[in-house]
Parts: structure tokens; sequence; C-alpha cells
């Protein structure tokens, strides 16, 4: 069963009947790796889109990040044909029914497509496809293109990027962007983050006595406590070693580049201070 975009609904090539979400009907045999981060993430996954808990500082750089798209979506609107809507794709749009924040207020005559295998919320107030992109194709009407494709944390949950990378590119329209949210593993800038947050502890009360005490908890506890973890991260990286279960890359300053430039040429890299975010973007080749 294939469909088409028109508009913003989803239509059945053989029986015109339109829709908001759609599936994939073909068993794909995920690997244990793939079905055990998946099951890892299912909690983490509910309690971000669901019950609320997302921390305000993840919030922020989502926020950012709606920025960084608006200005490329700006950028490509320059640059294209006015004769029909861009379309975007969202590879890994997460559960929620509503919009993700980074794409709330975005222009309105983009066609957005959300796209996510966690089988939560099927009916959404979006387009919304059901399948791990492996799948997107055999769902998609053949001249169904793409203009943007948004990776929002997502691109370290997939397997196998470079295959991922090839996808993309069967989907693109001539000079599409791929625009990247990651988050970097970096020892030394990992170790900026707890820095900041052990000195920042220690001003939270003024009183001497509480402070001398965070002080010598931090010097004493902390700070070799967070030394060693940071050296074991370390030898993980370099030895290409997990650092937890719900992941399939760790990406480093160095290492993101490399597997970004499997999409295209790399147009930007925004790098967002006192946290381990970049933001990418790269215009796929196809």
């Amino acid at each position: 069963m294939k469909y088409r975009i028109e508009g913003k609904t989803f239509v059945n090539l053989e029986d015109n009947k339109k829709t908001k979400s759609i599936k994939s009907n073909r068993s794909i045999t995920h690997s244990h790796e793939w079905q055990k981060r998946q099951d890892a993430s299912f909690q983490e996954y509910t309690d971000i889109y669901e019950n609320g808990k997302m921390p305000d500082y993840v919030k922020d750089l989502l926020v950012l990040f709606r920025g960084y798209i608006s200005n490329y979506i700006l950028f490509y609107s320059r640059k294209r044909t006015k004769s029909r809507n861009m379309k975007l794709l969202d590879v890994g749009c997460g559960v929620s029914k509503t919009l993700p924040i980074y794409m709330r207020g975005i222009d309105h005559s983009i066609v957005y497509v959300g796209l996510d295998p966690i089988q939560i919320n099927f009916d959404r107030r979006y387009l919304f496809v059901n399948a791990r992109i492996e799948e997107l194709m055999d769902l998609l009407d053949c001249d169904e293109k793409f203009d943007l494709f948004v990776f929002s944390t997502s691109l370290d949950h997939f397997e196998d990027i470079e295959d991922v990378a090839k996808i993309i590119k069967e989907l693109s329209q001539p000079g599409a962007l791929a625009l990247f949210f990651v988050g970097l593993h970096d020892p030394e800038i990992v170790a900026r983050k707890v820095g900041a947050f052990l000195f920042g502890r220690m001003f939270e009360t003024l009183t001497l006595p509480k402070l001398l005490i965070r002080i010598f908890g931090a010097y004493l506890i902390r700070i070799p406590a967070s030394c060693l973890s940071l050296m074991r991260r370390d030898f993980k990286l370099r030895n290409d070693i997990s650092l937890d279960e719900k992941h399939f890359y760790y990406f480093t300053r160095e290492s993101v580049r490399r597997y970004i430039s499997m999409f295209g040429n790399i147009l930007d890299v925004t790098e967002i201070p006192d946290t381990n975010a970049q933001f990418i973007c790269c215009e796929i080749n196809g």
C-alpha cells in the first residue's frame, strides 16, 4: 500500500482515502541490539513526552534549535521554486501527539511529516509515519521527495548511519538540507559542564559555614570522583565501548563531522556555549 502527500494529508493510491497517520505493514526483523536500545529508551521517552518530565535546559535547547531550523527554512526558501510547499521530514520525531517544541510556530506553509518507529500515540495532530526509515520508501509514492530533514538528538539511535544517509539521499529534492541537533561526549566538554555545576552548587547559599562545607566536599569527594568518571569515559570512547544502553553512537567533535559528511557537504557547525550540544547543517549530495 502506497501513499502520496496531498496538502497536509496522506492519500492512499489504491482507494484515494485520506488519513493523517500511516504505518508499515511490512515485517522488519529488528536486530537484538536495536530492540534492546529501544526498550532501554522507552521509559525515558514516556517520561519526557507523556509525563511532562522534560528538564528546563532541554526545553531551552529545543527552542534554540527551532530558531536554527527557521533560519535554514528561510535560507532554503530563497533558492527553491515557489510552485509548491516545502516538505520537511522529522526523522525520529518522538512520541508526542503534538508538534515537537522545535517545530512549533514554524512557517505553516511547510508540510511537516514526523517519522518514528515507537508505537505510541498513532493518531497525532500532524502527518505521522509509524515506521523505521528503512520502511519509508515502501510506504510513499516514488515521486515523494523532501526539501528538509531534521534529526533532533536521534542520529545516535540508528544502528548504521551510512545506511540512513543512503536512504535520505533517495528521498531528497536537489539541494535539500539536513539539520542535526547532536550531543557531544568529548571528556573535556563534559568536564566543563561538571565543573560549572560543582562551582555553581557552592554558591547556592552564601552563608559562610555552608559554603566552606561545600568547598571541602567538592575538593575531597566530588572533584576526585568526577575525574575518575571522566577517565573511564575517555577510556570507553577510545576503545569503542558503550557509554550506556540507549545509543549506538557517542559523538565527539571529530567523529560527528565524519558521520554527517556521509550525508553531504557540511555548511555550518554551531556549538551551544556551556552545553554539549551542537547544531549542524549540511547540503545533501544526491
